[in-house]
């Protein structure tokens, strides 16, 4: 068999060829999201979305509630409330919001400016109730946890108001009679670097942790079950006494 040589010139030409987006900027293309098919939303829930389009050619994803931009990423795998990329995304947290029918949107914007969109319709229940004894503002002052000063824990309905020395955190929880689950951070958008809400303990979806929860008079014992947080930040801060301080 014969062999051929190519010009150095079309080898660099059909390297370039290959490299480029395979879509242009008329393809059509969809959109899915991971709550396609939900009437009614949980307490969180995973919330992702994905295209038939390459992510060569995605410029970027947003995730939006009632027609505002909650999270945009521009990074594949596309999930809100996403970390880096060596931690799994957070959840969309439903507690936060009012009880009733929204609309939550995924939207793609491509390099090309096209969009496209997917929309579900879907109900969210109302938060749950927190125990009187719990419910309402405790601090305390810990030298050993990072960073070290004073915080102060907030139980409501929509999270756990967590500030801490230079930033409030946002806690996912589920309360209890004698235990709380929590989670991650709860995310209504974007970090705000300004007042510094929206940040997170150890990554944005969590790891969980069991805490049991005791109040006598105006103090407060936090105890994670089994002895450890597994997000060991927020159990040098939690574990121990709290004062109430409202």
């Amino acid at each position: 068999m014969a062999w051929t040589a190519v010009p150095a010139a079309a080898l660099v030409a059909a390297a370039v060829v290959a490299a480029r987006p395979t879509a242009t900027p008329a393809q059509p293309f969809l959109v899915v999201s991971t709550l396609d098919g939900k009437t009614v939303l949980p307490h969180h829930v995973r919330w992702s979305g994905s295209t038939t389009l390459p992510a060569a050619v995605i410029k970027k994803v947003q995730f939006l509630i009632d027609g505002t931009v909650r999270w945009t990423d521009t990074r594949s795998p596309y999930a809100f409330a996403s970390g880096s990329t060596a931690s799994p995304p957070g959840y969309l947290v439903t507690s936060w919001l009012r009880p009733g029918v929204h609309r939550f949107v995924v939207r793609v914007v491509t390099i090309h400016g096209r969009t496209a969109t997917d929309t579900v319709t879907a109900r969210v229940l109302p938060a749950a109730e927190v125990p009187a004894r719990l419910a309402g503002s405790w601090h305390r002052t810990e030298l050993s946890a990072h960073p070290a000063g004073t915080y102060t824990l907030t139980f409501a309905r929509p999270w756990i108001e967590d500030r801490r020395p230079g930033d409030v955190v946002r806690d996912d929880y589920a309360p209890g009679p004698r235990t709380l689950v929590v989670w991650g951070s709860v995310v209504t958008g974007p970090w705000i670097a300004s007042d510094r809400i929206g940040d997170w303990w150890c990554a944005p979806g969590g790891p969980a942790a069991t805490y049991t929860w005791t109040v006598s008079g105006s103090t407060l014992t936090l105890a994670p079950l089994g002895g450890r947080d597994p997000c060991r930040r927020r159990g040098l801060a939690w574990t121990g006494t709290w004062r109430r301080t409202r």
